[in-house]
């Protein structure tokens, strides 16, 4: 029963988070520019090249921190296939995370 409840909270979870993010690229750019109506030209102006540039920098970051899991992973897995390792993709699974 706990295995249940466990499993059904993780697929909530989940669920959850997915509709809120599909939510947020659909009505994300909308609301940016219902409240930046109510600033001047001038500061929202200002405020969209600050927002742009926060975006370039977070994108970044989790691009590359996504390509090192990966090739850490990779080469974990390699690694311990070659050694002979028991469950070398679990281990690398973890590596990666």
């Amino acid at each position: 029963m706990k295995f249940i409840r466990s499993a059904a909270s993780t697929a909530a979870g989940a669920l959850t988070i997915f509709v809120l993010a599909y939510l947020m690229v659909l009505e994300g750019p909308k609301a940016i520019d219902r409240s930046l109506s109510l600033v001047d030209e001038a500061p929202a102006a200002w405020i969209r090249r600050v927002g742009a540039a926060c975006a370039r920098t977070v994108n970044g970051y989790l691009t590359g921190n996504v390509l090192i899991s990966v090739v850490c992973g990779l080469l974990t897995y390699v690694m311990l296939l070659v050694s002979g390792v028991p469950f070398a993709g679990l281990l690398a699974l973890f590596v990666a995370d």
